[in-house]
C-alpha cells in the first residue's frame, strides 16, 4: 500500500454549550481525523502489524471503528445497512489476507458518511427504552473541563 494521503487533523474545539447534534457530530469528526492522522505514512505492512498481545492492528482497529459505529448509527435510527462481507460477532478486529487497505479505508470512508445523513435529519430518533431521570442538583456539564 501507499502511504494514505497526507491527512493533518482539524481537531476542532468541541463546545461546551453547544446543541447536542452540533457537539456529537463535532467529537465524532474530531476522533475520525485522529484516528485517519495515526495511519499516515504508513505502508501495508505496518499497518497490519500486530502490536499488542492480541494480534490487534491499526487496520483492524479501523475496520472495527467503521463497524460499530456505521451499524448502530443505522441500527439506532432504524435505516438499511449495507452487507457486510464479514460475520460482524467475530473478525470485525481481524484483516484477512483478501482484504486489501484500500478496501478498509473505502468502507470507513462509506460509514463516516452515514452518520450525518441519519444523525442529521430529524426525521427519526434513535430507538430506546425510556429511562427514568435521576434528578441532580444543578447543571451537569457534558463534558469535564
Amino acid at each position: 500500500m501507499s502511504s494514505p494521503a497526507p491527512h493533518a487533523p482539524r481537531v476542532p474545539h468541541v463546545p461546551y454549550t453547544g446543541g447536542e447534534k452540533e457537539s456529537l457530530h463535532i467529537s465524532l469528526d474530531r476522533h475520525r481525523d485522529v484516528v485517519l492522522w495515526k495511519l499516515e505514512g504508513l505502508d501495508d505492512e505496518q499497518v497490519r502489524r500486530p502490536m499488542i498481545p492480541t494480534g490487534t492492528n491499526l487496520l483492524g482497529l479501523i475496520k472495527h471503528l467503521a463497524t460499530v459505529e456505521y451499524g448502530w448509527f443505522c441500527a439506532a435510527f432504524g435505516r438499511p445497512t449495507e452487507a457486510f462481507w464479514f460475520d460482524t460477532a467475530t473478525e470485525d478486529m481481524t484483516v484477512g489476507p483478501d482484504e486489501t487497505t484500500a478496501d478498509i479505508l473505502a468502507f470507513y470512508f462509506r460509514r463516516q458518511a452515514a452518520p450525518p445523513v441519519t444523525a442529521g435529519t430529524g426525521a427519526a430518533s434513535p430507538r430506546r427504552r425510556p429511562r427514568r431521570r435521576r434528578r441532580r442538583a444543578g447543571p451537569a456539564p457534558r463534558w469535564p473541563p
